[in-house]
């Protein structure tokens, strides 16, 4: 979610937003079961997967990650279209402008999310699933992640100028608004373009290919649920598909849209809260991220890392790809958090949810986020990190 707080505007008539753990808690828990096991069968969260990406040998994360935003293109259409829930799709949308960002910070922010993404083969969601697929570096991105969130937080009051510095105007935050016409007018059309890249991509390279798999390896000998759980790897459009089904709960029970990155900030500003109370309370920022709505997305990865981990037991590939050193791993969770903290939203955030809500800052997030990835990834490999 790009939104880096709690506080939204004011909520859609009918629509109230959760509020007690209790109900957030197995909402946020059961969504990322869901989020860790397709991105885990999906295979995006191996680094090298990510790397390939951005040195365009394989495309399984390009399909996923278009696959995601497609579906939720679709569900929000699907949102709006109905009297009942459409309240509630706006509702999110106003939930992910409630702190809005510059194009300014937007841009340098995800630029050096892309710098890590390229160091580390991760983005800050699939770190979690690295944790629960038993990747050695995952903890060491985590902790570099946190460190990033904290200081961040800690420090918000400096950075706040330069992220106020080329805000769009609410008439022109999103593509449909500045276009004068519907949400689905836009949405679906270019759901339709991407669901034709996602095509392009499988027929020049089909997933199986991805995954070092022949075609009739790819299936299930016997196809039943258990044999298809068991399988190491899925088509990562399908991945993608059930991450995008997954913004129905997020809007219509949590009413957000989902994200990843404000999850370090929140265990950050709590660890802070620990050591120096007074800090927390005397800052707007980090008392908004501290509790209340803002606790579904550490809720929401901690299940994520049960999910991959049930996932990898089930095919047997549990604790079978290997990462970074932990020192490269740290920068990398440092420039991936830190990054997605002065963009206020990250790869699920900005790409998926973002372009979702058709928000104007998120198409240059994302641009500027593979850019930055892309441009590392070869320089880092023309210097033989690789």
């Amino acid at each position: 979610m790009a939104a880096a707080s709690n506080k939204s505007n004011t909520p859609e008539k009918g629509v109230k937003p959760p509020s007690g753990f209790g109900v957030i808690a197995p909402i946020a828990l059961g969504m990322g079961v869901c989020f860790g096991f397709a991105l885990e069968k999906g295979r995006v969260f191996e680094p090298s997967v990510i790397i390939d990406q951005m040195l365009f040998h394989r495309f399984q994360m390009m399909k996923m990650f278009l696959s995601a935003v497609t579906t939720s293109m679709v569900v929000m259409s699907t949102l709006r279209a109905f009297k009942r829930t459409a309240p509630y799709a706006e509702h999110s949308r106003a939930h992910f402008f409630a702190a809005p960002r510059g194009l300014p910070s937007v841009a340098l922010g995800t630029a050096l999310l892309g710098v890590g993404m390229s160091i580390g083969g991760a983005c800050p969601g699939t770190t979690i699933i690295q944790l629960g697929a038993g990747v050695n570096q995952g903890l060491f991105i985590v902790l570099g992640g946190l460190m990033a969130a904290g200081l961040y937080s800690y420090y918000e009051s400096v950075f706040r100028p330069f992220i106020a510095v080329g805000r769009p105007q609410p008439a022109n935050r999103t593509l449909d608004k500045m276009a004068g016409t519907s949400y689905a007018r836009v949405a679906l059309p270019m759901a339709l373009a991407l669901a034709a890249i996602v095509g392009g991509l499988e027929w020049v390279r089909p997933w199986y290919e991805d995954v070092g798999l022949s075609r009739a390896e790819s299936l299930p000998a016997h196809l039943s649920l258990a044999s298809v759980l068991a399988m190491k790897a899925w088509p990562p459009q399908i991945a993608g598909i059930i991450v995008g089904l997954l913004q129905i709960p997020a809007v219509l029970l949590l009413t957000v849209t989902l994200g990843s990155a404000s999850s370090f900030a929140t265990v950050a500003i709590n660890m802070i809260y620990g050591v120096c109370p007074r800090a927390v309370e005397s800052s707007q920022y980090m008392s908004s991220l501290r509790s209340g709505l803002a606790l579904w997305q550490p809720t929401y990865l901690l299940g994520a890392m049960a999910g991959a981990f049930l996932s990898a037991t089930l095919s047997g590939t549990w604790g079978t790809v290997t990462g970074l050193a932990p020192l490269p791993a740290f920068l990398a969770g440092f420039l991936l958090v830190g990054g997605a903290r002065l963009a206020n939203g990250c790869t699920s955030g900005h790409g998926i949810s973002g372009m979702a809500n058709l928000a104007t800052v998120s198409f240059v997030a994302v641009p500027a986020m593979f850019g930055g990835a892309i441009a590392t990834a070869f320089a880092l490999k023309a210097l033989g990190y690789y």
